[in-house]
């Protein structure tokens, strides 16, 4: 009777679960692009703006920025304004960070189904003779059939959960005027 229940869960689990084929498809797809782009011949800050245009349209930076002031007392009025400033935040520093690529490739490890619409993708990036490989997973949400990208974990620190320790406190030294600033500057 147990092994039958096992089998049964088992089938209820797999459908309830879409294939992740489709979103490793979706994640080599994106890292293909990137690195298309990156290894490319185009000055520097095209080369960032073209990777800025991928990270915008594969983030939901909207969840991710909700997820940073959860719980952080701001009024939704305030977290309206603080969405396209994050949004902004995060695209020039990860716009930055990819467009100094230098040969660096990512290995797609395991995808992991933690809900039916949201995977954890783990990835490994292998730098080329310099530094042992290191971790960089994201997290995957399915919406609607669109697959985005709402956070980035690298060596197993949550790119939001760091954003809001870091936020909160900003919050309570400079109040949500100051970390809008605090933000701004970041961005120029």
């Amino acid at each position: 009777m147990k092994k039958i229940f096992c089998f049964f869960l088992s089938l209820i689990f797999s459908s309830a679960y879409c294939d992740d084929s489709k979103v490793r498809s979706y994640v080599q797809e994106l890292l293909d692009r990137a690195f298309t782009i990156l290894k490319g011949s185009e000055a520097h800050d095209t080369k960032k703006a073209q990777i800025q245009e991928i990270l915008r349209a594969n983030m939901n930076l909207d969840i991710m920025a909700a997820n940073v002031l959860s719980r952080s007392g701001v009024d939704d009025a305030s977290k309206k304004r603080f969405a396209p400033v994050y949004s902004q935040y995060v695209l020039t520093t990860y716009g930055n960070a990819l467009a100094g690529y230098n040969g660096q490739t990512v290995k797609i490890k395991a995808i992991q189904n933690l809900d039916p619409k949201t995977y954890l993708v783990r990835t490994q990036v292998i730098t080329q003779g310099e530094g042992d490989p290191f971790n960089v997973d994201c997290l995957v949400k399915d919406e609607s059939g669109n697959y985005k990208v709402i956070d980035i974990i690298t060596e197993g620190v949550s790119l939001v959960s760091t954003h809001k320790s870091e936020f909160k406190s900003i919050l309570a030294n400079k109040g949500f005027d100051g970390l809008l600033k605090e933000l701004g500057a970041r961005i120029d």
